[in-house]
């Protein structure tokens, strides 16, 4: 028997952090900076200006939100330890699809955006990649077991095979990055299913729905941005989901056009399709959306189990979308209005 998670000091300290979320007034009032010198600083007033930039800024955004789940994982225990831990190896993950991005660029002999560094999240708790000899990789797979993944994700190698194979001859990263995605994906499912049955049935409604979303879209681009066929993209995506199985989704993926994959949804999805009239944008917000809605339910609803903290850590994520959409359209100085479409309304 676990010791029990200590949900009463929990619900306290993640109150207190979910009433610092940059939300409504205090997202938008972020457009009415000068320009993105103005809104780094206001992002970041403890940064001096001569290390300020804007991809500095967004990976201490990004560095700051895996501390605070870290501060709250302390305060947990067994399964539901577990969960956060595994929430908390998306950071690997990430990193690992950085280190690719830039691997693939020196391959190919073209200039990287930058210094690797600078866009690698750190982990206070980890010594930082040795990014030199994982550049020095002479393939994908080579590179992959110097990343050593697969001790993270256990999956990991089975999947990839055939995924190297399709790398070799499309040249395509999308399909390495949804493989990584799927093993990310079963194994935070394990993790839930590994909860206690009132913690699970709670998690399932957040982790869930977020590989729903992940699923539906990685379908989409998959059989009809680099038409990949049915038998090739199904097993890029997790059989797992809140109301997704694979039943369904070898529905999806079946259907000549995106319109016939939409019509094999669940009519819970469906909705959001036809209110977004046909743009993926807008519909990929409209899902975020549909997902913050619900983890704000979970969140003031269950005060005293896990789905205080699996409401906060979806919340906190959209939090960080946004504020990564604001900080990318200061960076083209798109006009306010056109930031403000962009971002997912934090609603209750």
């Amino acid at each position: 028997m676990w010791p029990t998670d200590e949900y009463e000091f929990i619900n306290a300290k993640v109150h207190g952090m979910r009433s610092r979320l940059r939300e409504t007034d205090r997202l938008t009032a972020l457009l009415n900076c000068s320009g993105l010198t103005d809104l780094l600083q206001t992002l970041c007033p403890g940064r001096r200006q001569a290390f300020m930039d804007d991809v500095a800024i967004e990976r201490s955004l990004m560095e700051q939100l895996f501390e605070d789940l870290a501060q709250i994982r302390q305060h947990m225990n067994g399964p539901s330890r577990a969960l956060i831990e595994t929430i908390l190896l998306r950071r690997t993950v990430e990193n690992g699809k950085v280190v690719i991005q830039f691997w693939r660029q020196q391959k190919q002999g073209e200039p990287p955006p930058g210094e690797i560094e600078d866009y690698l999240v750190r982990d206070p708790n980890a010594p930082p990649p040795a990014v030199k000899d994982l550049l020095a990789a002479g393939s994908l797979p080579e590179l992959f077991a110097r990343l050593r993944l697969q001790e993270a994700l256990p999956d990991l190698p089975e999947q990839m095979a055939p995924v190297f194979e399709r790398y070799e001859r499309d040249g395509v990263l999308f399909y390495v990055f949804a493989a990584l995605d799927r093993a990310y994906y079963d194994l935070l499912w394990q993790r839930v299913q590994d909860l206690r049955r009132g913690d699970r049935r709670v998690a399932v409604r957040i982790v869930g729905l977020e590989m729903d979303i992940a699923s539906i879209f990685t379908a989409l681009r998959l059989r009809f941005t680099y038409g990949l066929p049915t038998e090739d993209t199904v097993p890029l995506l997790s059989a797992h989901g809140r109301l997704l199985q694979m039943d369904t989704l070898d529905r999806m993926c079946r259907a000549e056009d995106a319109e016939g994959l939409v019509q094999q949804l669940p009519a819970e999805y469906r909705t959001l399709f036809e209110r977004a009239d046909g743009n993926l944008g807008d519909c990929e917000r409209l899902f975020w959306d549909h997902l913050c809605r619900v983890a704000n339910r979970t969140f003031y609803g269950n005060q005293f189990d896990i789905g205080v903290v699996v409401g906060y850590a979806a919340l906190r994520k959209i939090e960080f979308m946004n504020l990564a959409r604001v900080i990318q359209g200061f960076r083209y100085e798109l006009p306010a209005n056109d930031i403000r479409r962009e971002l997912i309304p934090l609603a209750t």
